[in-house]
């Protein structure tokens, strides 16, 4: 698969990296991280032109994360039930999603652009399901989209000769950040539930009331 797309990349250039990466946006099991990093290898070959990857990367990217915010705000949990599974998104992933947006709020938009990126689909869908503003999601997802489109573009850029070790390195480091991400919010999970059941519990318990008995009339 990730040869046809790199001869898909090759051949057609932006054509072919737009869609790409509005579908991996969007949660589909595509390596959109290798294909920027291939895309900068071959603008530093002279094979593409840098800068309308750079525009088409980011302008893709955001439509992709536009397109999950809409589906969730738009189907809410109905949706999220009917086409979760369809795009590999199950419903632990979305309960570790809504926790880490409810803590972080825009700066787990911006994070899960570039730096825990397998989460970022999910978010976009839990954004648009708990009807976090539009205007603050796109303003966050547009800059963490730049950092992370050109970053890696830059990255194939310079080191053109040796990408596809690059992409390694990269991708391992990923994975150690998606399970560290997944691992604390999974620790604020823990953390809120057995909160939550405290402070229930101390509702519950009753607290003994004091009573005024009436003196008789005519008593001192």
């Amino acid at each position: 698969m990730n040869a046809q797309l790199l001869d898909l990349l090759l051949t057609y250039g932006i054509v072919a990296l737009a869609p790409i990466l509005a579908a991996s946006a969007l949660g589909l099991p595509i390596p959109s991280s290798l294909l920027l990093l291939a895309g900068g290898a071959f603008a530093g070959s002279g094979q593409l032109a840098f800068l309308p990857l750079v525009i088409v990367g980011i302008i893709a990217t955001s439509v992709g994360d536009s397109l999950g915010y809409w589906l969730g705000r738009r189907g809410g949990v109905a949706a999220l039930d009917r086409f979760g599974p369809r795009i590999g998104i199950k419903p632990a992933a979305l309960d570790q999603a809504d926790a880490f947006l409810e803590r972080w709020g825009g700066i787990a938009i911006l994070l899960t652009r570039f730096l825990i990126t397998p989460l970022g689909p999910v978010i976009n869908i839990v954004a648009g399901t708990g009807r976090y503003p539009y205007r603050r999601f796109i303003a966050y997802d547009i800059l963490g989209e730049a950092i992370w489109v050109i970053l890696y573009l830059a990255l194939g850029y310079l080191f053109s000769a040796s990408w596809d070790v690059i992409a390694d390195i990269l991708g391992q480091a990923s994975e150690a950040l998606a399970v560290a991400a997944i691992a604390i919010v999974l620790l604020v999970l823990l953390i809120r539930t057995l909160w939550q059941r405290q402070a229930r519990a101390q509702t519950s318990v009753e607290v003994p009331t004091l009573t005024i008995k009436e003196q008789p009339e005519g008593s001192d």
